[in-house]
């Protein structure tokens, strides 16, 4: 019994030093899961591989040193979520939050240091867990792959995440439509690892950056960028934000899988090491709800593909080498069933859908010497897009064939003239292709004027050429005065654009920092509206002057208050002259269908708005966002007069956060509310002896759905195993089942006004494992 004692006393003794100090036995365990962190750190205006820099995860005992190549590693890390610090001599000391170790796979990181002798070091914010552009003269907002994936309401997608950032809403709870600054999903862009990619969604519509869902495995974002005011000359052809996503690179010592599974699809991927000084990465997904079965006259059951390929090559200290296919394959048919139609007001019987889009790309960045770097770069974009509409005779209404081919060849200079000065120029060629094949049918329209029927066929090769110079001056040390102008042509409206563009940000106080922009942005025409008609041909690019001004505060290294007061004048905005009140910037879900016909650059309005928000990094235990927009906007067509716009939502606050449980759980939440947006009423008689919807007189725009608002919860679950991990998460969507009407419209077939809502109250789960 003795003996059984001692042993028992002994057992308690180890359990107890072992629950005491945790990570000097866990790391020394080979009992236990480990993790490995690796990264590479860089020079942030030169954009070089930094040597000697040493890289301290706090609280820990770990630590590394970066390599030849600005490569570091540290192993055998208990797995976790950690905050590490990079420092080296000369050059600022950063820290990153949100470092997820998990024992299936090693955690990449891409950290950017800045020169303390540079001048553009006295304009910085001090240390802190937020990311810093030294050259941002309008805000920049990025985050993290980890900050994205555990965030209620983004459902692990990129641009679903968007809608919970400062000045940005969503349009509908079913689809990305980020509206930014009350503008319209026309006026966005998005980038992967800098190619334009012109519809990123699966789903999405013509001219439309939005859709269904993203066309990437999150698994494979290293993390975003999204900037919404008046941005570098380097970006063209749109009015209101650039999204950045940059693709994380393979493992640069082992093979690494992920096998994972969502509310709508499945996807795997693989990565690893090509060579001494290289490495690759593979994705792909499918969607499944197709293959579930069932009656084939029910709701939609969309099918898509997308694939990923990336090779990435350190071909020595000054060059690398990028390249990059990315591919989405999406296809939808709908039948109706059960008396319900696809779009009440014109009886929609059945809708199919199918768009294929391609991107293949290479990069190649030169540094000679520390102060002049040049960045090459060539892609194609391909994409074909089939709608088919049939009412409930089984006639046509519309019918959609387009194919889009981009290819882009870009140049860019980067050059350090002095020790205050720097200059970035660039040179893009862009031939394009497109055919459109349209086939609407004639109708009248809710106020009552008639739509002629549209029949194009048009095939058109055309060239857009740019070229753009911006110059980075600091006549004092705490001062950045940054001014630039684009040139566009566009050969098929033969047609030169300039736009100039201006900033200034002035640190004041080594935590207060004030910015400002004044930039004239411009936006050619879609494709599909400039095949609609043939007098389409002389329109123009639409344009708006846009002007920003802000204040960032840092309160302490891991908390920041922000503010931006902005002002955009729209002019040359495309308005149809059949629909006179119907702009391009006012089209939503329904409208992306529809627009089409003879249009006139007759358009002009204005968006006037301020954005305040103050952010909590995840650096002790739980993070958090608190956003607050007012956003007044007016736009006057051909007919209507002045009005609110049609994402006019006046008022927005959103608050998220979250708190970490332990090192395995993870609970987040989101919170949003908006002003309903304006809309026209129906005319109830009139509609119902037209048996059609037909809106009331003199009340264009006139009234506002109610508000909009709900609650997302999340929880998220990673468990980590010799080797591999498991992540699973499960998430309540409009947990209070709040009943957020998305739009009016007329039911031609019951004849009376019918109600469309956002999304009830559902459950999402997925879970992925990871080795």
């Amino acid at each position: 019994m003795r003996f059984l004692n001692g042993r028992l006393g002994f057992c308690a003794t180890v359990l107890i030093l072992f629950m005491a100090s945790p990570r000097n036995l866990y790391s020394q365990s080979p009992f236990f899961p480990t993790s490995t962190i690796t990264g590479r750190v860089i020079d942030r205006v030169t954009q070089q591989a930094l040597i000697g820099v040493k890289v301290i995860v706090l609280g820990t005992g770990y630590k590394g040193f970066t390599d030849d190549n600005g490569y570091f590693t540290i192993e055998r890390v208990i797995p976790g979520v950690y905050h590490l610090r990079f420092s080296t001599r000369g050059f600022t000391t950063e820290f990153k939050s949100d470092v997820v170790a998990a024992s299936g796979r090693s955690v990449f990181l891409q950290v950017e240091l800045e020169e303390i002798k540079n001048p553009v070091r006295t304009i910085a914010s001090p240390s802190s867990y937020f990311f810093f552009d030294p050259m941002a003269v309008s805000r920049v907002l990025q985050f993290d792959f980890e900050e994205v994936r555990r965030s209620a309401g983004a459902l692990e997608d990129p641009e679903r995440f968007l809608a919970g950032l400062p000045g940005i809403q969503p349009l509908i709870d079913s689809r990305i439509e980020a509206i930014v600054r009350g503008s319209s999903p026309v006026e966005n862009v998005v980038y992967v690892d800098d190619f334009e990619l012109a519809l990123p969604e699966h789903f999405g519509l013509q001219g439309f950056s939005g859709g269904l869902l993203g066309m990437y495995n999150l698994n494979q974002v290293r993390g975003m960028r999204i900037r919404t005011g008046g941005f570098s000359a380097r970006y063209g052809n749109r009015l209101s934000s650039v999204l950045e996503l940059n693709m994380r690179e393979g493992n640069i010592n082992n093979v690494e899988g992920t096998l994972g599974i969502n509310s709508n699809a499945v996807g795997a991927a693989l990565g690893g090491p090509a060579g001494a000084s290289a490495n690759w990465l593979l994705s792909v997904r499918r969607s499944y709800l197709d293959l579930a079965g069932g009656p084939k006259r029910e709701k939609p059951k969309p099918r898509y593909w997308d694939l990923l390929g990336k090779l990435h090559w350190n071909v020595d200290y000054r060059n690398t080498i990028t390249l990059i296919a990315l591919a989405g394959l999406d296809a939808i048919d709908y039948s109706r069933s059960d008396g319900e139609y696809l779009i009440p007001s014109l009886l929609i019987d059945r809708a199919r859908n199918l768009q294929d889009q391609y991107l293949v790309g290479g990069r190649w960045v030169s540094n000679f010497g520390r102060k002049w770097r040049i960045d090459i770069s060539a892609s194609v974009t391909r994409g074909e897009y089939a709608l088919t509409i049939q009412d409930s005779t089984g006639r046509k209404l519309r019918e959609v064939n387009a194919f889009e081919k981009e290819v882009t060849v870009r140049g860019e200079s980067y050059l350090q003239v002095s020790s205050r000065f720097f200059l970035r120029s660039g040179l893009e060629f862009k031939p394009v292709e497109f055919r459109n094949t349209l086939e609407w049918v004639g109708d009248t329209s809710g106020f009552g004027n008639p739509l002629s029927a549209i029949n194009a066929d048009v095939k058109e090769n055309s060239l857009k050429f740019a070229i753009y110079s911006e110059g980075e001056f600091f006549p004092f040390s705490n001062l950045l005065l940054k001014a630039g102008l684009r040139i566009d042509h566009f050969a098929y409206l033969d047609e030169f654009t300039l736009s100039p563009r201006a900033g200034i940000r002035w640190r004041l106080w080594p935590n207060l920092t004030l910015i400002g922009s004044a930039a004239r942005l411009f936006q050619n025409p879609p494709y599909p509206w400039l095949s609609s008609d043939p007098a389409n041909k002389k329109l123009h690019s639409m344009y708006a002057d846009v002007a920003t001004g802000g204040v960032e505060y840092l309160v302490v290294p891991d908390w920041k208050f922000t503010a931006e007061v902005y002002a955009k004048e729209y002019r040359n905005y495309l308005v149809s002259v059949e629909e006179p009140t119907m702009m391009y910037n006012s089209l939503g879900l329904e409208g992306g269908f529809f627009y089409g016909g003879k249009a006139v650059n007759a358009g002009v309005g204005y968006a006037r708005g301020i954005d305040v928000s103050i952010e909590k990094k995840l650096s002790s235990g739980y993070y958090g966002l608190l956003s607050y927009a007012f956003t007044k906007t007016r736009f006057k067509a051909l007919a209507g007069g002045w009005a609110p716009g049609t994402f006019d939502h006046t008022h927005a606050v959103t608050l998220t956060g979250g708190v970490q449980l332990s090192r395995s759980w993870t609970l987040s939440a989101r919170w949003q509310f908006a002003t309903g947006r304006p809309y026209t009423p129906f005319d109830a008689k009139a509609s119902i002896a037209a048996r059609r919807g037909v809106f009331q007189r003199g009340k264009f725009m006139a009234s506002r759905y109610p508000e909009y608002h709900r609650l997302d919860v999340r929880i998220d679950l990673r468990l980590n195993f010799h080797g591999w991990d498991i992540v699973a998460f499960a998430e309540l969507r409009n947990l209070y089942n709040r009943k957020n009407v998305y739009s009016y419209v007329w039911d031609a077939r019951e004849n009376e006004l019918r109600e469309i809502d956002h999304l009830p109250f559902f459950p999402v789960f997925g879970f992925s494992t990871e080795f």
